[in-house]
Order: C-alpha cells, then sequence, then structure tokens
C-alpha cells in the first residue's frame, strides 16, 4: 500500500455511495441535538469509558461502549494520540485533542469495488490530492459525492493502533487488518463541500479495505453521563 500524503480532487461516486449508506438512511440513529448555552452539565472523563460502559447523550439517547481503537501518529517526531471508540448500533465516537466527532453511519468499500477504485486507485480521488500536495496545489478541492452531499477531501494520514473489545461486525476486517507498520494504515477525512459550521463530516480508514464513517462535530456538552458497567 502506497502511503498517501494528500487531500482532494472531483471525483462522482454517486450511485456506488447511495446505494453502501440506504441502510444508514433508512435506520440510523439521528445524532444527539446540540446543547444548549445556557446548560452547564456533567463533564465525565471519555477517555475513560470501558467496555460495557453506557454512554448518555444530551437528547436522553444511550449508546453501550463495545470496545475501541487507541491510535497514534508520529510526525517529525511529534506524536498525536486519539480514540475511535465503538459503540452500539454501528456508531462510532472519535476523541480527539481538539474535539469529539460522532458517526452514526458506517460502510465498507471492498477492495476491487468501484467506490474502492474511485477513492483509491489510480486517478482516484486520494491520488489526486496527494499530486496537489506535491504540486504545492493543496488548496484545490478534490470533492467526492457520498448519499446526495458533496464532501471536500481535508486531510490524510497514517497511524499506528490498538483495538481492543469487538469492533461492530461489518467492519471487523478492516479494524483486525491493521499494521504494526503505520504505513499500511491510512486515515482521510472529508468535510461538506458547503464548508457549513455542523455540517456533515466524513472519515476513511484503509487496511485491507476501506471503512467509510459518516455524521458530524458534536461538543463536549452532549455526552451528559457515562455509566460504568456494573
Amino acid at each position: 500500500m502506497e502511503v498517501l500524503l494528500g487531500t482532494a480532487a472531483a471525483v462522482l461516486i454517486g450511485a456506488v455511495a447511495y446505494t453502501l449508506f440506504s441502510r444508514r438512511a433508512r435506520g440510523a440513529t439521528v445524532a444527539p441535538a446540540a446543547t444548549p448555552a445556557a446548560v452547564e452539565p456533567h463533564r465525565p472523563d471519555i477517555r475513560a469509558v470501558k467496555r460495557g460502559d453506557a454512554i448518555t447523550f444530551w437528547n436522553g439517547t444511550d449508546a453501550t461502549v463495545l470496545g475501541r481503537a487507541s491510535c497514534r501518529e508520529t510526525i517529525r517526531g511529534r506524536s498525536t494520540v486519539w480514540e475511535w471508540i465503538f459503540l452500539s448500533r454501528d456508531r462510532v465516537l472519535e476523541v480527539l485533542p481538539t474535539g469529539m466527532a460522532l458517526y452514526d453511519g458506517q460502510a465498507v468499500a471492498q477492495q476491487g469495488s468501484a467506490l474502492y477504485e474511485m477513492l483509491v486507485g489510480a486517478g482516484g480521488a486520494l491520488k489526486r490530492f496527494e499530486g496537489n500536495v506535491r504540486e504545492g496545489i493543496a488548496h484545490e478541492p478534490i470533492h467526492v459525492d457520498i448519499d446526495e452531499t458533496r464532501f471536500r477531501v481535508r486531510a490524510t494520514g497514517t497511524f499506528l493502533g490498538q483495538v481492543e473489545g469487538e469492533p461492530h461486525d461489518d467492519a471487523r476486517e478492516v479494524w483486525s487488518s491493521m499494521s504494526t507498520n503505520a504505513d499500511e494504515n491510512v486515515y482521510f477525512k472529508m468535510v461538506e463541500a458547503t464548508d457549513e459550521e455542523g455540517g456533515a463530516i466524513a472519515l476513511g480508514i484503509w487496511t485491507s479495505h476501506i471503512l467509510i464513517l459518516l455524521g458530524r462535530r458534536i461538543a463536549r456538552d452532549e455526552i451528559s453521563d457515562i455509566l460504568a458497567a456494573g
């Protein structure tokens, strides 16, 4: 697998992506509404959650912690660590040093599929983004259309990760295929092309296949409580 260090080029994946995410459109749990600014909620330590714990969101919905992927990216000797926490109902909570995101839809692009090739094949979105970075024109947008939403590739990187607990069934092979060589584990991030605050975001994780997650950024206040497993 080549290391990709870029971001973005206009790629239309329309019907393929819509089919992959049609299950999300029919049955996904809606992400919690934003917390009113006047309320001062309890701020639990999100990184301390363990398998079996329950997370309560601001809107009263709950999610059970199934496991996590603890990850690290090192660039020029400087490391950044984060967590991808696997939740019930096929949700993933991303906990970064700079904030959080909740992904409530996911699908896997298998090697050789049209979506896989459009993302990472020759002339695919990530290859074009990488080319833009090499040429010093990374500001030129590269777009990918998923579920009638246009995303702009914003960043890519490589990482090391350790999985604990149980990943979601559909994504199990992607997580279990993480290599001890960081160059073999690629992530990429996309934001809604409109750049509107609170817009949709997407996360891709490429190991054996590509796991694609759709969601939005959430504020810390949107997690109201953590109930430890008995």
